[in-house]
């Protein structure tokens, strides 16, 4: 679960697609760590592969 912790006061909860964390999540959590948010990503899926956009159909 990507978590990224920069002292805060306001924390993002990012919830991700179907997909998974793949790594379009894993750039939005860092586009908002880089803003100086905490950001919590919870795995949803309960896997480390997510599906890939190929899977979509």
């Amino acid at each position: 679960m990507p978590e990224i912790l920069n002292n805060s006061d306001i924390a993002v909860i990012v919830v991700h697609e179907i997909y998974g964390i793949n790594e379009h999540i894993k750039g939005v959590c860092e586009r908002l760590a880089k803003s100086g948010y905490n950001v919590i990503c919870p795995n949803l899926l309960k896997t480390d592969q997510p599906y890939s956009y190929a899977e979509g159909q």
